[in-house]
């Protein structure tokens, strides 16, 4: 319906999200994390040897202070580099499904786990299942933009990183994995893990930025 048919009275307006994802580029980047997503359960499945499925939850734009807010403490928070994209991503699963996971890498029965400071066996495992879940994000987004995500360092609080200023505008993709990994059987969307790109670097895409453009913008 058209504004001019509603009386013409003022409409809220928030400065702080200057830009608006349209529906077709939310919807272009839903298809990407959606296959994402699949590929991912297939590899939880390998790697964990228990049937995985992994569901895109919502695809939300938010400034960054508003992102960490949103974040446990501790939870363990991968950066992540997103060549040939400019900027830093971020990869966020809590700490009792990183836990799980890793109890499952071990041959363990997973379900729930106390809340520790990782070992030097278990840091290496944890490193090689997130770079094996960034190849998936790079399968994902063949048909947008070929992207390398290499994992920088591993992070435990949100609060201490600086990876972007508050106020930038920002997309998160948050997921759901059933079984879920922090021991509950859940079919609510939950969040398991997310991945967060700053709004302007996953817009501006080098080479094929004009495609990109033109068939999604850009997601939560």
């Amino acid at each position: 319906m058209s504004r001019r048919g509603q009386g013409g009275g003022p409409a809220p307006y928030d400065f702080r999200r200057p830009i608006k994802l349209s529906r077709e580029h939310v919807r272009t980047l839903q298809i990407a994390f959606e296959t994402y997503a699949r590929s991912c359960g297939t590899l939880l499945t390998t790697r964990l040897r228990v049937v995985s499925s992994v569901t895109l939850a919502s695809i939300e734009q938010l400034n960054y202070d508003e992102y960490v807010a949103s974040l446990s403490n501790p939870t363990v928070i991968g950066v992540v580099d997103l060549d040939p994209l400019p900027g830093t991503a971020l990869m966020e699963m809590s700490s009792s499904a990183v836990m799980t996971a890793i109890d499952h890498m071990l041959g363990g029965p997973g379900g729930r786990q106390p809340e520790r400071p990782l070992t030097e066996v278990e840091m290496p495992l944890l490193r090689g299942l997130l770079e094996r879940m960034l190849g998936e994000l790079r399968y994902g987004f063949e048909q947008l933009v070929d992207i390398s995500p290499k994992l920088k360092e591993i992070e435990y609080n949100a609060q201490f990183l600086r990876a972007h200023a508050p106020g930038d505008a920002c997309v998160t993709h948050w997921y759901v994995c059933v079984p879920s990994l922090d021991g509950h059987q859940r079919n609510a969307a939950v969040q398991e893990h997310s991945y967060f790109q700053k709004q302007s670097d996953l817009l501006q895409q080098p080479g094929r930025s004009g495609r990109v453009l033109a068939t999604n913008r850009r997601n939560p």
